[in-house]
């Protein structure tokens, strides 16, 4: 860290890219993903403290941080499963105080852009079924659909009175902004992690890891 360096030194972590900023529910800290040398990772800024800490250490990619509502964990997008030697990407949630990663979502497929709703629950997009579609799990992989537009739905934000969802969406040849009240029908199609989840891999080191 450096005075007079934004957040940190650029030039000793060799950053190439920042992005995906998130701010604590506190206002205190910041989540985002780095990408310094070939790979992205997860990252927290501490403001009072100006320290950069690192939260994971895979050489996969670990993207789009968000936290949960209680500013306790960290929900990221990564393909650090052995699937994502085949472009498959997942959800996993990471215990800020003791470190552990546990996967949210399994699959062959993409799912990314995750956003806690007021329920509780993590929702994304993922193109599981060859379309853009948004879908939501709770933090013990409990899944579930949101969505069923045929010409996609993604990126989507849970409404704070649980009533629907905004979600970006293509209509009429052009991307819009569309407001998506809740799907009892799509809500019946669900599915559930397997009890013992693979592709774990714990953080480094005994608490977070590294700080600058």
């Amino acid at each position: 860290m450096t005075p007079n360096s934004g957040l940190f030194d650029q030039q000793e972590l060799k950053v190439k890219a920042i992005g995906a900023v998130r701010v604590s529910p506190d206002g205190k800290r910041l989540a985002l993903e780095i990408l310094a040398g070939s790979t992205r990772d997860a990252w927290i800024y501490d403001g009072q403290r100006d320290t950069l800490t690192r939260l994971t250490f895979d050489p996969a990619d670990d993207r789009k941080p968000v936290w949960t509502p209680d500013g306790r964990r960290i929900v990221f997008a990564s393909d650090r499963t052995a699937g994502g030697l085949d472009g498959a990407v997942n959800l996993f949630i990471l215990d800020l105080a003791k470190g552990g990663i546990h996967q949210l979502t399994r699959g062959k497929w993409v799912d990314e852009g995750p956003s806690w709703g007021p329920d509780g629950r993590v929702y994304f997009t993922s193109d599981r079924d060859g379309v853009l579609n948004v879908f939501s799990t709770d933090t013990l992989g409990e899944g579930r659909r949101e969505t069923s537009a045929w010409s996609g739905a993604f990126d989507a934000v849970p409404l704070p009175d649980s009533s629907g969802l905004l979600v970006g969406g293509f209509h009429d040849l052009s991307w819009n902004l569309y407001r998506y009240p809740v799907d009892t029908v799509a809500r019946a199609d669900r599915s559930r992690l397997a009890d013992e989840p693979t592709g774990i891999r714990p953080v480094a080191g005994g608490e977070l890891g590294q700080e600058r």
